[in-house]
């Protein structure tokens, strides 16, 4: 069982990671702990990478403030059908 906010759907939060990968042909997401307001691309990120789909490839650690970039694993290729 994935756990996940119950503020979104399942297809809501794999909506998201889909547009990302899929329609908009992004090679990764890029999340920064600073900002509040990304509270809903935070919570479909950490679906996808509990699901297997995301996996980390690259990380800003700074005093004040985190960068964490998103990519597909390649069951996340699988299931998105990506080449």
């Amino acid at each position: 069982m994935v756990e996940k906010d119950n503020l979104f759907s399942d297809e809501v939060l794999e909506d998201f990671i889909r547009k990302a990968f899929v329609d908009l042909k992004k090679n990764s997401i890029l999340i920064d702990s600073y900002h509040k307001e990304g509270d809903f691309e935070k919570t479909a990120v950490k679906y996808g990478f509990n699901k297997g789909w995301l996996e980390v490839i690259g990380e800003l650690n700074e005093r004040y403030y985190a960068f964490v970039n998103y990519g597909l694993t390649d069951e996340g290729k699988e299931y998105f059908k990506i080449e």
